[in-house]
């Protein structure tokens, strides 16, 4: 005999608000530092040519890395893509900064990285298409 009875919701609201308060944090902070590359500021030429030793072409890439994982934090669905895209582009500058001797300087991608894994994982039921709604369960 199967009994139809619901599933409590698998999120509170301090969950959602806790990941939208992460979108938001992430969507700032990239939409900025992204923009700033897309905008070939001479402050950030010269940190990935001449102090990181990258290519030109590598900063325009890393710019349009972080205005994506940005717009894609902002809607739910893909929200985890964009939290692990975002999440690769921080480990990536800890890498940078521990290869230029920059030891103060990864702080803040550490902190930025981890809230995006946060936010990846916040957001991974509803981006893998299993986000807990009331359904009948069989017993």
């Amino acid at each position: 005999m199967v009994e139809a009875t619901t599933r409590p919701p698998h999120r509170s609201e301090a969950h959602n608000k806790g990941a939208w308060t992460a979108s938001i944090l992430l969507a700032i902070v990239f939409f900025v530092t992204g923009g700033m590359k897309l905008m070939d500021m001479t402050m950030m030429r010269e940190m990935f040519t001449q102090v990181w030793g990258y290519p030109l072409w590598f900063m325009f890439f890393i710019g349009i890395v972080e205005v994506t994982g940005a717009i894609l934090v902002l809607i739910p669905k893909v929200a985890a893509y964009g939290g692990a895209l975002l999440t690769i582009n921080m480990i990536g500058a800890v890498g940078t900064h521990i290869m230029a001797g920059q030891w103060l300087y990864m702080l803040l991608p550490i902190i930025v990285g981890a809230i995006a894994v946060y936010l990846t994982w916040a957001r991974l039921p509803e981006t893998a298409g299993l986000e807990t709604r009331a359904r009948p369960v069989r017993q």
